[in-house]
């Protein structure tokens, strides 16, 4: 993995800048959520019923800032408590079957899945 470099005196106009959330990653492989291991996440039928069936889409599993042990704890759990998945919220970044299009145009789909799941 390459190391952080600070940028200075360099034009970043046009570049690409995203917050990193402290969450836990997911997969959407357009029928279950895993992890990166490729582990099954355990979540309510409700929150995958959110998500854009045969369009798989990776994201983070975020509760909001300061929440990684709560989010980490909870989709651990083999059996899932619905309390604890409604303070969860699925965060997309890519969409990685759309390839080799660029990045802006993968982002623009994340985008749009995040506002409104059903147009996907």
């Amino acid at each position: 993995m390459q190391q952080a470099t600070p940028y200075t005196g360099q034009d970043v106009s046009g570049w690409w800048a995203s917050e990193k959330l402290d969450g836990v990653f997911a997969r959407w492989d357009g029928w279950r959520l895993r992890s990166k291991e490729d582990n099954l996440f355990h979540a309510p039928a409700w929150f995958l019923a959110a998500l854009p069936a045969g369009a798989p889409v990776d994201g983070e599993l975020w509760a909001g800032h300061g929440t990684l042990a709560q989010t980490a704890g909870t989709v651990r759990t083999a059996t899932p408590v619905d309390a604890d998945w409604r303070a969860l919220r699925f965060m997309a970044f890519d969409a990685p079957a759309m390839g080799d299009k660029p990045f802006w145009r993968r982002a623009d789909w994340s985008r749009m899945m995040r506002t409104n799941p059903s147009r996907c």
